[in-house]
């Protein structure tokens, strides 16, 4: 399509972007397994010369149609797509984009895993790999000493490497009604790294789970002879996997990337 001479309706002399849907393939939005390219898109349109800077293109059509749209309100078209070895990048509009490969229209894509996340396919038959598991604990209010009891009972486990751990000793706060029920801002608690074996990414995080769980309940135990059990949320990762690297970390603050 040329844009040399008179321009539609719409057009722009902006940019227009293209971006690969992620998800889950039946739609379902409360899956935890959503790192699938749904080989559906999003266009929009970036141009100072817009009264928003922004204009709203279609959202979830295929690349076909994402790119005809952008093609009719910018010269200038990037679109964004998932490829064999991660985010892909190709120059789809009448005026190329800095060294940006041309846009094949002739490309054919599928709702497919998201390169690097293959090991969510994993089954209960593949063998045991290592993996870094990342641990959130629960927001309470820690007797003394509980930290320390908690570590010793985390590194009492034979088959797991204790890679860091981060205790947040939280202060309580007080409604603004003045009641004397107190309760620990969200995100406080525990943050646990720890390397473990495991066949597939549910067990993995389900063993991480129990350590955790199991070494509070133990802590908590010396100065709280009552049942009390933790809440603990995980997500684990294939250790040396680049998935790893982005997410497996706690920060000085306690913080889980």
């Amino acid at each position: 399509m040329s844009t040399s001479g008179k321009k539609p309706k719409g057009w722009d002399d902006g940019t227009a972007w293209i971006a690969e849907d992620v998800g889950s393939p039946d739609g379902d939005p409360f899956d935890e397994d959503g790192m699938f390219a749904l080989a559906r898109f999003d266009a929009h349109v970036e141009s100072e010369s817009l009264s928003s800077g922004f204009r709203d293109g279609p959202s979830g059509v295929s690349a076909e149609a994402a790119v005809a749209w952008a093609r009719r309100h910018a010269a200038r078209v990037i679109i964004r797509w998932f490829g064999p070895d991660g985010t892909m990048e190709a120059s789809a509009g009448e005026r190329p984009v800095g060294s940006l490969p041309r846009w094949d229209d002739d490309l054919q894509l599928v709702p497919r895993r998201i390169p690097g996340w293959e090991h969510l396919d994993r089954t209960d038959a593949d063998p045991p790999i290592s993996w870094e598991v990342m641990v959130r604990g629960d927001a309470f209010f820690p007797p003394p000493g509980f930290a320390d009891a908690f570590e010793a009972a985390l590194r009492a486990e034979e088959d797991i490497e204790l890679v860091a751990f981060a205790f947040k000793d939280t202060s309580p706060v007080l409604p603004e009604d003045g009641s004397e029920t107190a309760y620990v801002a969200l995100g406080e608690g525990l943050r646990v790294h720890v390397r473990l074996h495991a066949s597939t990414h549910v067990q993995a995080c389900e063993r991480g789970q129990a350590l955790v769980r199991g070494a509070a309940v133990i802590a908590l135990a010396r100065e709280r002879p009552e049942p009390h059990d933790v809440h603990a949320a995980a997500d684990a990762f294939p250790t040396g996997s680049e998935a790893a690297d982005d997410n497996a970390r706690i920060d000085r603050t306690g913080r889980i990337f």
